[in-house]
C-alpha cells in the first residue's frame, strides 16, 4: 500500500494543476499479467485542457518520465472532463494498447463533488474497471505487460489531477468483485486490528509507515478515529512493549530498514508536559541522556538496554518505521493481549550494536558498522550485500556496493574526469578537471572545439577568434628559413595588436624574440 504524502490542511492528499503537484514513487515490479490498483478520488474541477483528461495514476515505462509516448504507459487511469467519466489502459509487452471504454457521467466537480472509489484489476485475460464497488467496463487483453519503472500519482503526461487522491493501493493480484466491494466499503472497522488492554478497555494498533514526521503520524492516527498513544503508567508501557511494538532486533525486515538503535515509533508525547490528547504527562520512560530538547517523542530501541525506551527526536524521518494508534473504544479488537512470540521465548544472543553479529562473536560489539547488517564504508549497501565493503565510491555505487564505471574505461565514475565517455588515460590538456574526451574546449582558450582552428593550443597562450596563437600561425619547427619565421611573427604580432589582444610593448618583445631565435636556421 502506497502512502500519499502531499496533503492539505485537513490531512487529505491534494493535487492542484496550478501548483503542478504530483508524486513519483519507485515500486517493485508487479506480476507480468495480474494486478489491482485502487484509489479514492474526489474532483475539485476539471482541467481546462483540449482533451479534458486528468491523470489519476500511471505506471511509466523504462524512460521513467510521465510525458513519454503512450506505448510506454504500462497501466494508467484517467478521468475525462467532457464526459465526466473514468477510463483506463494497459499496454502489453508487444506495445498493443487495450483501452477501457469511458464510464460516463460518474463524476462531478466543484461543490457537487463527492469521493468515489476507483479500482482497476487485471487477471491476465480481462482488464476491469470498478467504480464504487460496481463493475463498469472491461476489455480483453493477453500476454505480459510492458516493463515499468515508476508509478506517477496525480499526473499523466501534462494532464494533472485537480482534487484529492487518497488510499492508493497496489496489489500483486487481481481482486475478486467481492474483494473490491469489501475494499470500497471500508473493509474492517477502524480499530479492528487493535489489541485491547483489559486495564482500560482501549485498543492499541501498530501502524507501519516509514518516513513520517510526528505531525503526519498524528494526522493519520486521528483520521483512523484514534490518536497517537498516550502512555500513562509503567504497566501500560510494558503492555505496549510486550504486545504491540515489534520484536527486536528487526533489522532486515520490511518495516525496519535501519539497524536497531535507528528505529523510531511515534507516540503522542507532543510536549514535555502533555500528550496530544491534552492529558498531562504523569509517567516517562526516557532512554539514556534523554530528553535533550530535540522535539516530539518516539519509542526508540535502546541498544544498551535491549528494550524500547523513549527519545525526543527531530532527526531524519527515514529512521521512523511507524506509529501506535490508541482507540478509546476499539471495534472488534482482540479481547485479550496477544504477546509477541519473541517475548515468550528465551532471550536470544545479545547484539548490542545491531550489526548482525552477537556480542560474543563480535570483535567490536559497540560498532554497528562491522557486521553483516552494518555498512562499513557508508555507501548505503549492507555489508552482507556489498561486494566492495571498503570502497564507497564517494557515494556513487551500484546495487552490489561497488563503484560505478559507466563508460567502461577502467576508471570509476567517482574519479573519472569523463564518467560517461571513455577516457582511459584521463587526458586533460587544460587541467580544468574535464577530460579531453568530453571537454567542449580542450585547450581552454574560450573557443569551442567545433569552432577552434587550433584546438590544442598551449593553454597559457593568447589566441584570436579562430582559437589560434602566434605560435600556431608561426611554428618554429615549420619555418622554411629564419627570415621567413621572423616575417611571420612580425605580421602575426601586428595583427594581434590591432585586435587588442596584445600591447605594443608585447608586439615588440615578440619580434625581438623571433629575431634572436634559431627557428629556420
Amino acid at each position: 500500500v502506497l502512502q500519499i504524502l502531499k496533503k492539505d490542511a485537513s490531512g487529505n492528499p491534494q493535487f492542484n494543476d496550478s501548483l503542478g503537484y504530483h508524486i513519483e514513487a519507485p515500486v517493485p515490479s508487479i506480476p507480468a499479467s495480474t494486478f489491482t490498483i485502487s484509489a479514492w478520488v474526489k474532483v475539485n474541477e476539471f482541467n481546462p485542457t483540449s482533451t479534458g483528461n486528468m491523470g489519476i495514476f500511471v505506471f511509466q515505462g523504462t524512460s521513467g518520465t510521465p510525458a513519454t509516448s503512450s506505448s510506454e504507459k504500462v497501466i494508467g487511469g484517467w478521468a475525462n472532463g467532457h464526459s465526466f467519466g473514468v477510463w483506463g489502459r494497459v499496454v502489453s509487452s508487444s506495445g498493443v494498447k487495450h483501452s477501457l471504454p469511458f464510464a460516463g457521467a460518474v463524476l462531478s466537480s466543484g461543490q457537487n463533488a463527492s469521493w468515489h472509489h476507483v479500482v482497476y484489476t487485471g487477471d491476465g485475460a480481462l482488464f476491469k474497471l470498478y467504480i464504487d464497488g460496481v463493475l463498469i467496463s472491461s476489455v480483453a487483453y493477453g500476454g505480459t505487460l510492458s516493463a515499468h519503472q515508476n508509478l506517477f500519482v496525480g499526473i499523466q503526461g501534462n494532464e494533472i489531477w485537480n482534487g484529492w487522491i487518497d488510499d492508493l493501493r497496489v496489489y500483486a493480484s487481481a481482486l475478486s468483485e467481492d474483494d473490491v466491494t469489501d475494499l470500497g466499503s471500508g473493509g474492517e472497522d477502524e480499530g479492528s486490528n487493535a489489541t485491547v488492554w483489559s486495564a482500560n478497555g482501549h485498543g492499541y494498533e501498530m501502524v507501519y509507515a516509514n518516513g513520517l514526521t510526528w505531525a503526519e503520524a498524528n494526522a493519520e492516527a486521528q483520521s483512523k478515529g484514534g490518536h497517537l498513544v498516550s502512555v500513562n503508567s509503567a504497566e501500560e508501557n510494558t503492555f505496549l512493549v510486550d504486545n504491540v511494538l515489534p520484536c527486536m532486533p528487526c533489522a532486515g525486515t520490511e518495516h525496519c530498514p535501519q539497524s536497531q538503535g535507528n528505529n523510531f515509533i511515534w507516540h503522542g508525547h507532543e510536549s514535555y508536559s502533555q500528550w496530544s490528547t491534552g492529558e498531562p504527562v504523569t509517567y516517562t520512560n526516557w532512554s539514556r541522556g534523554e530528553p535533550n530538547g530535540d522535539g516530539p517523542t518516539a519509542h526508540f530501541w535502546d541498544r544498551g538496554n535491549n528494550t524500547w525506551q523513549w527519545n525526543d527526536y527531530r532527526g531524519n524521518p527515514a529512521r521512523v518505521i511507524g506509529y501506535v494508534v490508541e482507540y478509546s473504544e476499539s471495534s472488534g479488537g482482540s479481547a485479550e493481549p496477544q504477546p509477541h512470540s519473541c517475548n515468550a521465548q528465551s532471550p536470544g544472543p545479545i547484539d548490542s550494536d545491531g550489526d548482525g553479529l552477537p556480542d560474543d562473536e563480535d570483535e567490536l560489539p559497540n560498532d554497528p558498522s562491522n557486521g553483516p547488517l552494518g555498512d562499513r564504508d557508508g555507501d548505503g549497501v549492507l555489508n552482507q550485500d556489498d561486494n566492495c565493503p571498503d570502497d564507497n565510491g564517494n557515494g556513487n555505487v551500484g546495487a552490489d556496493g561497488c563503484p560505478l564505471d559507466t563508460d567502461g574505461d577502467g576508471v570509476n565514475d567517482d574519479v573519472d574526469n569523463c564518467p560517461a565517455v571513455a577516457n582511459p588515460v584521463q587526458a586533460d590538456l587544460d587541467g580544468d578537471g574535464i577530460g579531453d574526451a568530453c571537454d567542449d574546449d580542450i585547450d581552454g582558450d574560450g573557443v569551442g572545439n567545433n569552432s577552434d582552428d587550433c584546438p590544442v593550443s598551449d593553454t597559457d597562450a593568447t589566441v584570436d577568434g579562430s582559437g589560434c596563437s602566434i605560435d600556431d600561425y608561426c611554428p618554429c619547427e615549420g619555418a622554411r628559413n629564419h627570415g621567413q619565421h621572423q616575417s611571420c611573427v612580425a605580421q602575426a604580432a601586428k595583427d594581434f595588436h590591432k585586435l587588442g589582444l596584445i600591447t605594443k610593448h608585447e608586439e615588440s618583445d615578440l619580434k625581438r624574440a623571433a629575431a634572436k631565435s634559431s627557428c629556420g636556421q
